[in-house]
């Protein structure tokens, strides 16, 4: 373990008693496939495992999923978060592209608009949360810091946000731009 893990850890403010609940409920993986989430007894420090193979992309359900981990892990008072992944070699690879490829825009409002949940619950919980980049070429820890303006920023401009990415990723130059990237995929 890294010192700057050793010491983000040791920061979180102890108590005597933690949630049984929480222990009992994340002690081995949750309902989910895409997500294992353990919990240490005695910090009560979550770490949550993205293992949505083989690239852990970023789907509307895998969205919803990692954003319903987040929630119950505030709402059990959960003292800390670890997210990394539970895949050799890969963090995510990001969006997921059949999400974005001949989409309408009904189903391009409801990934975005659970994008920007799964962002703003990661921003906002009340517990410190670090994330550790596991992949070959990022081997590092990544500190992920509460900014108000950020969490003001996205609740602030949502509708003019979600409006720009449809309009963008529903044109025809981007549309044509992804379906010739998905036939190079397939070539391979």
């Amino acid at each position: 373990m890294s010192l700057f893990l050793r010491k983000t850890l040791l920061a979180i403010p102890s108590t005597k008693a933690f949630p049984v609940s929480l222990v009992a409920k994340y002690s081995s993986a949750s309902d989910s496939k895409d997500i294992a989430v353990t919990v240490d007894e005695k910090t009560g420090v979550a770490t949550v495992k993205l293992q949505r193979a083989p690239v852990n992309s970023l789907n509307t359900g895998f969205l919803k999923t990692i954003e319903d981990t987040l929630a119950n892990l505030e709402k059990e008072k959960a003292r800390g978060l670890i997210l990394t992944s539970g895949l050799p070699n890969i963090f995510t690879a990001g969006l997921d592209i059949l999400e974005l490829y001949n989409c309408t825009p009904e189903s391009l409002t409801t990934f975005w608009t659970q994008l920007r949940a799964t962002w703003l619950r990661l921003f906002a919980t009340s517990f410190p949360s670090v994330a550790v980049i596991n992949s070959g070429a990022a081997r590092k820890l990544t500190k992920l810091m509460l900014r108000e303006k950020t969490i003001s920023n996205l609740m602030e401009n949502k509708e003019k946000d979600l409006k720009n990415v449809v309009d963008l990723i529903t044109s025809p130059q981007v549309q044509k731009g992804l379906g010739l990237y998905l036939q190079s995929l397939k070539k391979k």
